[in-house]
């Protein structure tokens, strides 16, 4: 993929979630709880975060792998609205959670629930960054990075650069702890060109191994990939429910836009594509091509 492709999938998925972010209310709180919990958090967990923190983007619960200890610095990448940031805050009573997000309206509600938490959750921070290049934290600083269905929204060929940020960032002996969605079978082209299907953690998912070179390649040791088995159609609903103005506006812009182009679509032509494509989202198995995976790996001590 060209840079300028690249840079054009990075822009697609800042604007869905910073949109996402700006009008997430509590309307959509049954769902993004049923997602949660259908990944492992319990109701008592999400009740103990600010509301708004939950936004129905979970393939899993990395902390539950994770094994916080009260004293340890925690990093969150694609921390969105501070789900598992404040989750972990509270298991580090002598310690920090730090999330990472490049959409400034998702930080901008993270630090927004943060204030608004009975009492205000102080041991937490929110940096503005891709991460694929972290620039603003110090090597070696983490005994903890998690990432929760974030991965795979990197373009492949930039995934390696994550990898190679999570190991400069932990500590020698520090611990990755990821859930994402990863393939089970070949993803059929009309999947992997659906614009919604991306956005929602589908087509942009990488093969095992793949993912297994590219944490060795970078370093990493006590590698385990364990597919968690959960029934990843509970994402049809926000799937289906994707309104496509990144890809077709009503205005008739060009799909993929940026520098890369696209192509344009008949504003009259929209409203029938847009149920075509719903019907077909909701016969697909989405378990026939990916599932949610738990990802742990060490970085060796020195």
């Amino acid at each position: 993929m060209s840079s300028c492709k690249s840079n054009s999938t990075y822009d697609l998925v800042s604007s869905h979630y910073g949109k996402y972010a700006s009008t997430a209310t509590e309307s959509a709180s049954a769902y993004n709880a049923s997602v949660a919990e259908s990944f492992g958090y319990s109701a008592e967990e999400l009740a103990s975060i600010p509301t708004g923190s939950n936004l129905g983007v979970s393939c899993g619960n990395p902390l539950a792998t994770a094994n916080l200890q009260p004293h340890e610095t925690l990093i969150d990448l694609g921390c969105g609205g501070g789900l598992d940031v404040f989750l972990a805050a509270r298991k580090l009573p002598q310690g920090r959670a730090i999330g990472v997000d490049m959409t400034p309206s998702m930080l901008s509600l993270a630090r927004k629930n943060a204030a608004s938490a009975s009492p205000p959750i102080t041991n937490v921070d929110f940096v503005e960054a891709n991460i694929t290049d972290i620039s603003p934290l110090a090597d070696g600083i983490a005994d903890v990075i998690v990432s929760n269905c974030v991965i795979n929204l990197v373009p492949d060929e930039e995934k390696p650069k994550v990898f190679r940020e999570v190991f400069r960032l932990l500590k020698n002996g520090g611990r990755m702890a990821v859930s994402d969605m990863l393939t089970r079978r070949e993803i059929p082209e009309d999947v992997r060109g659906d614009v919604g299907l991306y956005i929602g953690c589908v087509s942009g998912a990488s093969r095992i191994e793949e993912y297994e070179r590219w944490m060795k390649e970078a370093g990493f040791k006590d590698i385990a990939i364990i597919d968690t088995k959960s029934d990843v159609n509970v994402y049809k609903e926000g799937i289906i429910s994707f309104d496509g103005d990144e890809k077709v506006s009503a205005g008739g812009q060009q799909t993929g836009g940026g520098c890369c182009g696209g192509t344009t679509i008949d504003p009259d032509q929209a409203e029938p594509a847009a149920k075509e494509r719903a019907k077909r989202v909701a016969n697909l198995d989405l378990n026939e091509f990916v599932g949610s995976f738990k990802i742990f790996a060490v970085k060796p001590q020195a």
